[in-house]
């Protein structure tokens, strides 16, 4: 019954706190069998997740079970599961197969925008150009400006204490203290640093890192999974129509504008 799928990986993500109190009170047995038959419908079903509903058709699923077993594990089975639209639907794996779709569709479309991509690169000076790398030109040569230059003071030794003094609490411990209000900045995810590497455009890295933050707060139905697979297929869009790089936007703009909840197509 089983047979590969070019939609799908060999293997699903099991939430394990959820399914142990999905079979929180059941035998050894019961939970052996069920876990027997998710692993078949993964491998089965046209649409993972989606079992017949029908008793008889669920029962083929749970290979390698005999009839005694499960006749004893059928009913707590059937309630682990919902009936929507014809069909007893598991949600966690429903919800792996959508998300699986969606990565492999996007990897289709990363495939078309790799040569866009290293175009950008190459042509946009924006992102290869530092803010420490200022020059001047001086009598048609170019020079570098030092960074450790300090402009001079006209304040007497006396006024820069007191105007340190007036700023810097004496107590460390003050709430004032410049070095207990900083504010953190938490380190960039792995999905982030996948999302700007791959976008044709990378240009603004924090600016990026800051809309990318914000469209999780404001779509919190929406994961960074969700986003870094729209963002290969707006890419692989980008790459099928040829545009130009100025003609992309950066990174932050599309993040701002949530067009990862619009279909490219």
């Amino acid at each position: 019954m089983s047979r590969e799928r070019a939609d799908r990986c060999d293997g699903f993500e099991l939430d394990p706190r959820k399914f142990m109190n999905d079979t929180r009170g059941w035998t050894a047995e019961q939970v052996g069998v069920y876990f027997r038959l998710l692993c078949e419908g993964w491998l089965a079903l046209e649409r993972p997740g989606h079992f017949p509903d029908d008793l008889a058709a669920l029962r083929s699923f749970a290979v390698g079970s005999t009839d005694a077993e499960w006749e004893r594990a059928q009913d707590r089975i059937l309630g682990a599961m919902k009936h929507r639209g014809g069909c007893l639907v598991q949600d966690g794996q429903a919800r792996e197969y959508d998300r699986q779709t969606r990565s492999v569709a996007a990897s289709k479309a990363r495939g078309r925008f790799a040569g866009l991509k290293s175009a950008a690169k190459r042509s946009d000076v924006f992102a290869t150009t530092k803010p420490t790398d200022v020059q001047h030109v001086f009598n048609g040569r170019s020079t570098d400006v030092p960074t450790d230059v300090q402009p001079p003071s006209f304040l007497p030794p006396s006024s820069k204490e007191e105007s340190k003094s007036k700023h810097l609490p004496a107590d460390p411990s003050s709430p004032v203290n410049p070095a207990r209000s900083v504010i953190k900045v938490p380190p960039e995810s792995e999905s982030f640093a996948a999302f700007y590497a791959d976008w044709p455009r990378p240009t603004g890295r924090a600016r990026a890192w800051k809309a990318w933050q914000a469209a999780l707060k404001r779509h919190p139905e929406t994961d960074e999974d969700a986003i870094l697979g729209a963002s290969w297929m707006w890419a692989g869009l980008y790459a099928d129509q040829k545009r130009e790089p100025m003609h992309i936007p950066h990174p932050a703009t599309w993040l701002n504008g949530s067009l990862f909840l619009e279909d490219p197509k």
